[in-house]
C-alpha cells in the first residue's frame, strides 16, 4: 500500500478507509520525501 502525505490542514475529510473487522498492522517499507513537502509511504500488511 502506498499512501502520500500532503501538508495541507483541510478541517474536515473523508475517512481514508471504509469501516474495519480489525486493526491492520503494516511494516514501513521504504519512505520518500519531495521537495514540494509530499511524503510518500510504502508499507505491507503484517499477517
Amino acid at each position: 500500500m502506498t499512501v502520500i502525505t500532503i501538508p495541507i490542514l483541510i478541517g474536515e475529510g473523508l475517512p481514508l478507509f471504509g469501516a474495519l473487522e480489525k486493526d491492520i498492522k503494516l511494516e514501513l517499507l521504504e519512505s520518500r520525501s519531495f521537495p514540494n513537502g509530499f511524503v510518500q509511504n510504502k508499507y505491507k500488511a503484517l499477517k
